[in-house]
């Protein structure tokens, strides 16, 4: 059986990255602005120092599944590049960067759903139903999530200012 031996590499390295992440990394340079006295008196919200090891965490997990993919593929061949997939590719970084470019006028809340609607229909997604209910009940239920639980507004755009 041939193994997708890039595949098993690439996610080898991203556990480690991962193990040097939780064990030098985050303890070292991500710190606790507030002091355990005003903690005490808020209302429970995940701490600072939360956001990274949950980001590293779906990280791991994410290198899991990649590391088994690769060992129970059949297929040798890693993926397949043409003129089209470039071009979709191409799109969709510059789709990304001009995201990013608009997000401070028009805000979250008006721009994440225009966003998601052309970037999963770009990634071939064609039931208008499940697009739509998709980009616009994802951001809505983002903005409830970082405000509740990290208590970080999201751009609301200048344009509304």
């Amino acid at each position: 059986m041939k193994f997708r031996t890039a595949e098993i590499i690439t996610g080898i390295i991203f556990l480690i990255f991962s193990l040097v992440y939780v064990l030098y990394i985050t303890p070292n340079f991500v710190t606790n602005p507030m002091s355990d006295a005003s903690q005490d008196t808020m209302a429970w919200t995940l701490r600072p120092e939360a956001l990274p090891y949950l980001n590293i965490g779906v990280f791991v997990i994410f290198s899991l599944i990649m590391l088994l993919e690769a060992f129970r593929s059949k297929n040798s061949e890693i993926f397949s590049l043409t003129k089209g997939s470039l071009g979709k590719l191409f799109f969709i970084i510059m789709w990304a960067f001009l995201y990013t470019y608009l997000l401070p006028v028009f805000g979250f809340l008006l721009l994440s759903p225009i966003f998601m609607a052309v970037l999963i229909s770009a990634l071939g997604l064609r039931n208008w139903l499940l697009v739509l209910s998709i980009s616009v009940a994802m951001p809505f239920f983002m903005e409830i999530f970082f405000f509740q639980m990290f208590q970080i507004i999201l751009p609301e755009g200048k344009l509304w200012k």
